[in-house]
């Protein structure tokens, strides 16, 4: 039998060898081995590009040079002193006066006080001298006109009729304390605490918390626009040039307390140590929208009639004549025992909530900085916010968002310069130049400027280096280092790393070797 051609020239192996498939080869694994490192190589411009932080340039020179504000700003304030008392020593008494508030620290922070002194129109003299230079063309400028046979300062306007007392050996001083309260509100902490941080909106919540209607009693509803109208809007319209405000309100029928009020003889009291876990967060919803704005809540509250009446006791342990109390910085809440509304639910008609919108409104000026006036003081118009206690918010809004600003700027280049890996786009460095460009509008007017000037350039500086401290990249390196990045890469890229790494140097040494063995076989 004769073998077919296939069989003739198929080649024969030697038994128990194999052959070597290509991708054995010794070339052909270094140029896989090559291929890999190759697209390493090329792709690292990509990933480079795509994980790179922009980084640009802060002024920092700038930021230099306007920070001496946040120290050296006072605004300009002007005191023009008239007398209707025969033979009063008026130039005397202003020289009394500069020497009592050159020693008051508070009024020389925030304040560079002028006085000039004359008569009054009723004695035909229009007489104005001053012992500074400048004592008008300034916009706040306030008359201190000084009266015979009254009892009481009078306020109105931006005048202040003040009572002569002959009798007073420290007249001067009693007077500068009186314009000390009136030019600018506490400076105590207390105050601090409890005002809320300045924002040019605010957003209002009224609330109407049942604790438990299930047991009878409480109140199905309220008139709460038409009160808001009668007792809040006045002051909003007067605090409009500060802030913008927007109003919500709502009704809850299950608001139950996260504690257990004392019981006494006359019902159940909530004592200091209870009243700073009033608010049950973890039940009561107080928020009914979304909204960047800060929230102040007023509450009012009706116990269920098992715990009826609920009393609020003061920090001398005596029930509040108010039972009302305010939580600093978040809102104020008014406890409304009614017996009515223990025996059958009730709606709240305009005339049931006066009392309680009256101690809304109080709260609300206490928590926006609206300062009380002594109580030697009466006003001759209405029982609005004065002149006086307004431009006095003003002039403290001001110089808080001016120091504010330049806190917040240097605290962004501090932050910069320790974290290299904290990125800086333009949205960040627009905002930052945005807040130094009202700073330096500040700093060039604020010797002759409007106080409502002012506040409107430092309300901008401080809304724009806020936007750009709590920008979304900058707040997320915070919490998200490079260190972090590389606790991230190291666990995915190490396991691939090492093998090729290995093998490129192995397939070298096998290249350099046979390069050396083919020589020797050529010589």
């Amino acid at each position: 039998m004769e073998p077919t051609p296939e069989s003739a020239t198929e080649p024969t192996a030697p038994p128990g060898c194999r052959s070597e498939p290509p991708y054995q080869h010794a070339d052909t694994r270094l140029r896989i081995v090559l291929s890999y490192w190759l697209i390493f190589f090329l792709g690292l411009p990509f990933w480079w590009r795509a994980t790179s932080i922009e980084r640009l340039a802060l002024p920092r020179a700038k930021v230099e040079q306007i920070s001496h504000l946040k120290d050296d700003i006072r605004l300009p304030v002007s005191l023009d002193l008239t007398s209707e008392v025969s033979g009063l020593d008026l130039p005397g008494l202003v020289s009394r006066l500069e020497a009592t508030f050159a020693k008051n620290d508070a009024i020389n922070d925030a304040l560079k006080l002028s006085f000039s002194y004359g008569f009054s129109a009723a004695d035909g003299r229009q007489n104005c001298e001053t012992s500074s230079n400048h004592c008008f063309g300034l916009n706040d400028r306030y008359s201190v006109k000084i009266v015979p046979d009254t009892s009481s300062y009078v306020i109105e306007d931006r005048t202040l009729q003040v009572p002569f007392n002959l009798s007073s050996s420290n007249y001067a001083h009693d007077l500068s304390n009186t314009l000390t309260q009136l030019l600018l509100p506490p400076t105590t902490d207390a105050y601090k605490l409890r005002v809320a941080q300045y924002a040019p909106r605010y957003r209002l919540a009224f609330s109407l918390l049942n604790e438990d209607a299930s047991f009878g009693g409480g109140a199905t509803g309220w008139d709460i626009e038409e009160a808001l109208a009668r007792y809040i809007e006045p002051t909003l319209r007067q605090l409009r040039t500060l802030h913008n405000f927007t109003i919500e309100s709502q009704v809850q029928y299950h608001a139950p307390l996260a504690f257990e009020p004392h019981k006494i003889e006359e019902g159940f009291v909530v004592g200091d140590d209870e009243l700073k876990v009033f608010v049950n967060s973890a039940e009561w919803t107080l928020a009914s929208s979304s909204s960047n704005d800060p929230v102040l809540h007023f509450i009012l509250f009706i116990p269920s009639a098992g715990r009826s009446p609920l009393h609020v006791l003061d920090l001398d342990g005596k029930t509040s004549l108010s039972n009302a109390f305010v939580l600093p910085q978040w809102g104020g809440i008014v406890v409304h025992n009614s017996p009515s509304l223990v025996a059958k639910a009730e709606h709240l008609d305009v005339q049931a909530l006066h009392a309680t919108l009256r101690h809304f409104d109080t709260q609300l000026r206490s928590l926006l900085g609206v300062s009380v006036l002594p109580t030697t003081l009466r006003q001759r118009s209405s029982s609005g916010i004065t002149r006086w206690q307004l431009d006095s918010l003003l002039r403290y809004r001001a110089i808080e968002n001016v120091r504010g600003s330049i806190d917040t700027l240097q605290s962004i280049l501090k932050l910069v310069d320790r974290i290299k890996g904290m990125p800086v786009g333009e949205a960040v460095r627009s905002d930052f130049n945005t807040a130094l460009d009202a700073l330096n509008e500040i700093y060039l007017t604020y010797g002759n400027a409007a106080s409502t000037a002012i506040l409107s350039a430092s309300a901008r500086a401080f809304v724009s280096s806020s936007k750009a401290f709590f920008n979304p990249n900058m707040v997320a390196m915070l919490y998200f280092p490079v260190e972090h990045k590389y606790a991230v890469y190291t666990p995915l890229f190490a396991p691939i790393a090492v093998p090729l790494l290995v093998s490129l140097i192995r397939e070298l040494r096998e290249y350099v070797k046979r390069r050396s063995t083919n020589k020797k076989k050529v010589e």
